[in-house]
């Protein structure tokens, strides 16, 4: 069961470390035909943290599939490394972490709200995600699961979650 989506919030309730060790698992663009459907989306999959309590120093994390759907998206640019320094290809591929997803009021469309953002990832100074969009709506996907001492999902317990 999806939950309602979050849509654009105001500058003061906006929060760059909301997103803070959400592992990130999927990137989709969504683009029109260019002639009457200009759709210019861009979603990030990621597992969401809905929950986090202490108990007996172990943590107890409810986690989800989620996304976040950004609109009117433009100038999209990525690089993700995987960590700060290269392994000598010995290190193996792991979901890049977000560290902050940040924002800046520009003046790019007149009247209209828009934002340059800049997603950071963990353990890859280098590694972010930087575009143009009017705002975003987040979107959890599906019930969770109550975890012990971890906060992402495998890939079987997110397909199973997903209905995949």
């Amino acid at each position: 069961m999806a939950s309602e989506a979050r849509g654009p919030v105001a500058a003061g309730e906006f929060d760059p470390r909301a997103w803070h060790d959400r592992a990130v698992w999927g990137l989709r663009w969504h683009t029109g035909d260019g002639e009457d459907d200009w759709t210019s989306e861009f979603e990030i999959r990621f597992d969401s943290i809905l929950h986090v309590e202490r108990i007996d120093d172990v943590g107890h994390y409810h986690v989800a599939p989620a996304r976040l759907v950004f609109a009117d998206v433009t100038d999209l640019s990525m690089r993700i490394d995987n960590w700060v320094h290269s392994s000598g290809f010995r290190a193996i591929l792991q979901c890049p972490m977000i560290h902050t997803i940040e924002r800046t009021a520009i003046d790019a469309r007149g009247d209209a709200p828009y934002h340059a953002w800049r997603v950071v990832f963990e353990m890859a100074p280098e590694g972010e995600i930087t575009f143009g969009a009017s705002g975003y709506e987040e979107t959890v996907l599906a019930e969770g699961l109550h975890l012990t001492d971890r906060w992402v999902l495998t890939d079987d317990e997110r397909a199973r979650l997903l209905g995949a």
